[in-house]
């Protein structure tokens, strides 16, 4: 895995614990939701960017930790997009994943990968939530959370 300089979305009240850096301190967060390595998004899109100092492999790949708690009003994203950034801000690889974050689903840690064709050392990540809670829910109408606690690259 390979440290990074992280820019983007900040975390939502009350769930700012230690902010962006929680996503990059390699410090896993236990399955309670008010863990301190957990940081939340109340944000339809949540929208990163990851400077790396050295490329560490042939390919970029970038891993996520999200928390699925829907009873809780946490809900894994719908969808993740990654693009490797060039120095000019020009992309050129990028990588998309569609998850089912509207069905019913066992609580637990979310993980994901993507993995790029090429690696870089910019990246920006753009993570979508559901807009609303939905129709199965209790809450069906309100707001979910997004709740993180890692990306790595490798």
């Amino acid at each position: 895995f390979k440290r990074f300089k992280i820019e983007g979305s900040e975390p939502s009240e009350p769930y700012l614990n230690k902010g962006l850096s929680a996503l990059n301190n390699i410090a896993k967060a236990d399955f309670q939701f008010k863990d301190e390595e957990w940081i939340a998004f109340k944000d339809s899109v949540v929208k990163f960017e990851l400077t790396v100092q050295d490329i560490v492999s042939q390919k970029g790949t970038i891993g996520f930790s999200f928390l699925n708690m829907q009873s809780s009003w946490i809900f894994k994203p719908q969808k993740i997009s990654v693009e490797a950034v060039n120095d000019e801000g020009e992309v050129f690889s990028k990588q998309q994943q569609v998850i089912d974050s509207k069905s019913i689903s066992t609580d637990g840690f979310f993980y994901t990968t993507i993995q790029l064709e090429k690696p870089s050392l910019i990246y920006k990540i753009e993570i979508e939530q559901l807009d609303s809670l939905p129709s199965w829910h209790p809450g069906h109408g309100g707001q979910p959370w997004l709740f993180m606690d890692e990306i790595i690259v490798f």
